[in-house]
């Protein structure tokens, strides 16, 4: 016997089937020149020499980024074969992962929902269906970023002291952020973290962070590769950090420059049209008896929206500017997205349309004939439906249909009544 779907496995069937439309779209493209043929061809290279400490462009060592995508693409390469979509294989798995971290939060902060609204909205915009199969580091970081500020933010939620196993996890996400593509995997969700602890009074739980097991984690993931790296090349940390990150990011000699408003357009392309939801949350609050919308947590909205700013912010600075460096924010903005959502239907239901359909039932309290739409022959002939049947006075200004006040309007009877039936 078939039986009805649960909430919770319509959510997993959206995120598995939004997955499998991701993959088919990564596989109906050749590979774009110059990034994705790049970085594809390094993780060639590093399958094909078996040299897994030094990324190598054409045989010469290539410390542009950490190589965690490398690794990936090598092993999906040794197991799919050399095509296309096992290069794509991994930023996708990665925007797999993006869309269950965030469906597994909001589930957490607010309904199922809203958490599947919230996944529907950030897997079918450019970020998911575009950046999710681009073979370059920029989604990888970005998931990473989003698992460690929600690990982080949960365990500091979960009471006085932080959830030492939640911070854990952070640590290692952190650890994960940086091997993708240096510092910012620890930098970003460390801003985030404490312009957020500050604004809501919590800054003092970072003392009851596990420091010392949370920085073994971090070391034991994240730095044996870098410290290989320099030991076998001497200039290594400062190509890596100094050229290719603190100078990139002060100076102004880098390729693609652009206006400080490149981000605010490249966050409506690519989370076009679910962006001017998330907008609608700038709004004041909506004045009661206006249905509530899904509850949530004044100090989750602030994480969000301090997430999107700060990190926007940050990256406005820099003269050189690259559309993949806004995907760490669209997270926290598909959240505040189905928050708007939740908000705009609340608000409509203030003004319930002026046709809406009344069940029939409810015709002979304004005179009206339930198979026809006639006035009543019993009941006494007036301009309009509405006031000719109402017994009390205030039923002349609004009738309601369960708890839903509906508009006189919706049962005006000014035409003529057919002769005979009056």
């Amino acid at each position: 016997m078939i039986t009805s779907l649960s909430e919770r496995q319509k959510s997993w069937l959206t995120l598995g089937a939004l997955w499998l439309l991701l993959l088919l779209m990564a596989a109906l493209r050749p590979l774009a020149v110059p990034d994705e043929g790049r970085y594809g061809e390094v993780g060639r290279w590093m399958l094909q020499s078996g040299d897994w400490l030094t990324p190598r462009l054409n045989g010469l060592p290539f410390f542009h980024k950490p190589p965690l995508l490398y690794w990936l693409q090598a092993m999906s390469l040794a197991t799919f074969g050399i095509n296309e979509v096992a290069l794509r294989l991994v930023p996708a798995l990665h925007a797999g992962l993006m869309l269950v971290a965030l469906y597994l939060s909001a589930r957490l902060i607010s309904t199922e929902q809203m958490a599947r609204r919230a996944v529907l909205m950030l897997g079918t915009s450019l970020t998911f269906l575009v950046g999710g199969q681009y073979v370059n580091h920029d989604m990888l970081v970005a998931t990473w970023i989003g698992v460690a500020i929600w690990c982080f933010a949960f365990a500091f939620m979960a009471g006085d002291k932080p959830n030492a196993l939640l911070a854990r996890l952070g640590f290692a996400a952190c650890a994960l952020g940086m091997l993708s593509k240096g510092l910012i995997g620890i930098a970003l969700p460390g801003m985030v973290l404490v312009i957020w602890l500050l604004w809501t009074r919590q800054f003092k739980k970072v003392l009851y962070l596990p420091w010392l097991s949370g920085l073994a984690l971090f070391a034991l993931i994240a730095l044996p590769w870098f410290v290989l790296a320099q030991q076998k090349y001497p200039s290594f940390f400062d190509y890596m950090f100094v050229g290719q990150q603190l100078n990139r990011y002060t100076a102004t000699t880098y390729n693609n420059p652009q206006p400080w408003w490149f981000y605010l357009l490249a966050l409506v392309l690519l989370f076009f049209p679910w962006v001017f939801f998330a907008l609608n949350q700038l709004r004041r609050p909506v004045p009661a008896p206006v249905p509530a919308a899904v509850p949530v947590a004044q100090a989750w909205r602030s994480l969000c929206w301090v997430w999107v700013v700060a990190i926007i912010a940050f990256f406005s600075i820099p003269h050189s500017k690259i559309v993949g460096y806004v995907l760490p924010v669209m997270p926290p903005l598909a959240l505040l997205a189905a928050l708007g959502w939740e908000r705009a239907m609340a608000h409509r239901a203030r003004w319930p349309g002026f046709c809406r359909p009344v069940p029939a039932q409810h015709w002979h309290r304004a005179g009206l004939d339930g198979q026809s739409g006639r006035r009543h022959p019993h009941r006494p002939r007036a301009g309009c439906g509405v006031g000719a049947g109402l017994r009390r006075p205030a039923d002349r200004h609004r009738l309601c249909v369960g708890q839903v006040p509906l508009r006189p309007a919706v049962l005006c009877a000014d035409q003529p009544t057919p002769r005979g039936t009056g």
